[in-house]
């Protein structure tokens, strides 16, 4: 009986060890699939996050306070606790996303109803600006927005790593500086095409340009209320309202003694407010709309803010305006 089983062993020895070399291959090829699976999710998650990054560093080049004073005098402008929220979290995530601070923020907590309150969040950007100070004055400060970091999962290596677990580990995709910077740029694009951020925001200045005769000649983007129909789960026909930023170019500040609403009747006698803004709006095709005119009021607090009538520089002036000043400043 023994000398059966030996020689069926000698037999099948071969066919069993192609069987496991198999077992092996397959487990490999799992193995190398999974780590391939991995180190792509965590380079996507860099490349959103430099991306995200991307946004903040130039919000922080255009409207990131630079001094606790500078945002004691911001913060005392702004009317409305919700209001000034938002404007400390975005100075916060300036620095730490934009300029890859180290900073663990809570913005608010179910167990402790002081964390992100206006209080609480003025103490956390101020210890971050006295942090960019130091950094400020020991010329410390990127000029360009630094690449993030995103933890990566290590583990405890146990024993010394086998030729397959060496090859695995050399298979890890990495990218250089000027691809990674690539691929955030088009990461930027695709969050702004999905809403989550919008560069042209980002490039607008803190503060609203007065609203005088220095804005004559300017393109803007208002942003309008359009109403959308759609059809409802019950099949009846409605209406919502969906807001769009819309090219228009100023013509006029009315003073308020002489310039009428419609200028183009000679029987109107009624006057424009003054200082509002009469905008030419060009022809839109896919809307069916022809070259209109409308008196539009533009306030300070609606300046770069996405509500109705709310208004800013467009891409194109923003161009033109750093081209002007890079003319003087040559001169």
């Amino acid at each position: 009986m023994q000398e059966v089983l030996l020689e069926e062993a000698r037999l099948s020895v071969r066919s069993e060890r192609a069987v496991d070399r198999a077992h092996h291959k397959e487990h490999d090829v799992y193995v190398a699939h999974k780590r391939k699976t991995n180190s792509q999710l965590e380079l996507d998650a860099l490349v959103r996050r430099y991306g995200l990054a991307l946004s903040f560093f130039q919000r922080w080049q255009t409207r990131g306070v630079s001094s606790i004073r500078e945002m004691t005098v911001q913060l005392a402008k702004i009317a409305g606790n919700q209001a000034k929220l938002d404007w400390l979290r975005e100075q916060c995530e300036m620095r730490v996303i934009g300029l890859s601070f180290n900073y663990q923020l809570q913005w608010g907590s179910s167990k402790d109803e002081d964390i992100g309150t206006v209080e609480d969040l003025t103490g956390h950007l101020k210890e971050i600006l006295e942090e960019e100070q130091e950094r400020r004055g020991a010329c410390e400060l990127p000029d360009r927005c630094p690449i993030p970091t995103v933890r990566r999962k290590t583990f405890k290596e146990l024993g010394t790593p086998t030729r397959q677990a060496k090859e695995i580990a050399s298979r890890v995709q990495e990218y250089g500086a000027e691809e990674l910077l690539e691929r955030a740029e088009r990461e930027r694009v695709r969050l702004e095409e999905a809403g989550e951020i919008d560069r042209v925001a980002d490039e607008n200045p803190e503060e609203a340009p007065p609203c005088d005769d220095s804005l004559v000649g300017a393109e803007l983007e208002i942003c309008w209320r359009y109403w959308v129909p759609y059809t409802d789960a019950s099949g009846r026909q409605r209406r919502k309202g969906a807001k769009m930023w819309c090219l228009g170019t100023v013509v006029q500040i009315a003073n308020g003694t002489t310039d009428k609403q419609e200028p183009d009747k000679p029987r109107c006698k009624k006057l424009a407010k003054a200082g509002a803004a009469r905008i030419r709006w060009p022809a839109d095709a896919e809307r069916d709309e022809p070259e209109s005119w409308s008196w539009e009021i533009l306030t300070e607090a609606n300046f770069n803010d996405d509500v109705h009538i709310g208004w800013r520089l467009s891409e194109g002036e923003l161009r033109r305006r750093a081209g002007a000043r890079k003319g003087r400043a040559a001169m």
